[in-house]
């Protein structure tokens, strides 16, 4: 269940602080629960609850650690998740594709809080690299069509650099996957926001860009409404990137993020100032705040791992 909630709101060390808004010129008596979940593919799934407070209150935000989440796959009861630290519950159960997911909350006397996100079919890429020119200079040209790219699809994309290491040449390789400081030469169209960072929470500065500019950036996002075709070109630097991270995202956590884009956009005041400007925020959650969806990760390999013996 969508709802569009315009105000006010106090930045706590919840994730969802952007998404869960209020209007404190009229703060109810009783503050409403937070709620933030990612379902993540091949990872437990993990729900993290606290509650709103007032301009004047101490702490700026209450963790809950005594409610009861019950999980549900297509309409069948799970399990209950199980509280492992401060206001984070978790289940050891991982989610699947083409599977709806609802979580029903149960605390004090407040009314239930139900939230629910469908997972489509995976993502499927064709994603590769050539060496081009731009304005005179060796650049990177990426080019990527989505093939699955269905109704209401969002997607964020990450560049990497994935590296096979081992201490002696008689040990096995681990490998390790890093970001890769890239400058993109022009921002295509089709691209609604970016980040400099590889992190997925309201602190992570998404930035809304301009079309034909030059930036450095480490993720774009993108939807199926923005891109032509289904596809994405993008020049950039440096050659060392050899492997795409495409970001499959619910509808409610591609918007929230894109909120927070435009947050920074239209505020003249720092990104972590108490209270943001009003807004429009979209939230799932029935008698509740924050989104509660997913983001899975899908990795292409564009080029070969370098390998290091040391």
């Amino acid at each position: 269940m969508k709802k569009i909630l315009k105000s006010s709101v106090i930045i706590t060390l919840v994730a969802f602080v952007a998404c869960g808004e209020k209007d404190f010129s009229d703060f109810s008596p009783k503050s409403k629960i937070i709620v933030e979940g990612y379902l993540r593919n091949n990872q437990p799934i993990t729900v993290r609850l606290s509650m709103s407070v007032s301009p004047n209150e101490t702490p700026k935000y209450k963790l809950i650690t005594n409610a009861q989440i019950a999980l549900y796959e297509n309409n069948v009861f799970i399990d209950t998740l199980k509280m492992v630290d401060s206001g984070i519950y978790i289940i050891n159960y991982c989610p699947k594709n083409k599977c709806e997911y609802r979580i029903e909350i149960a605390y004090n006397d407040y009314p239930k809080i139900i939230a629910e996100t469908y997972i489509p079919d995976s993502v499927k890429a064709l994603i590769y690299k050539t060496k081009t020119t731009h304005k005179g200079r060796q650049a990177v040209q990426i080019y990527c069509k989505i093939l699955n790219n269905g109704n209401d699809r969002y997607y964020g994309m990450g560049f990497y650099e994935k590296i096979f290491t081992k201490q002696f040449c008689s040990d096995s390789f681990f490998s390790d996957t890093i970001y890769a400081d890239l400058h993109i030469e022009e921002i295509p169209s089709g691209i609604a926001f970016t980040s400099i960072t590889g992190k997925f929470d309201s602190r992570t500065p998404f930035e809304l860009v301009k079309v034909g500019s030059s930036e450095s950036k480490r993720m774009i996002f993108f939807n199926n409404k923005t891109i032509t075709n289904n596809q994405i070109t993008i020049i950039m630097q440096p050659f060392n990137i050899n492997t795409i991270r495409i970001y499959d995202l619910s509808p409610e956590t591609y918007e929230c993020f894109q909120s927070l884009a435009i947050y920074r956009t239209q505020s003249s005041s720092s990104f972590y100032s108490i209270f943001f400007t009003p807004n429009a925020i979209k939230s799932n959650i029935q008698n509740g705040l924050g989104v509660f969806g997913y983001i899975l990760t899908y990795e292409f390999e564009i080029d070969s791992a370098s390998v290091s013996c040391f």
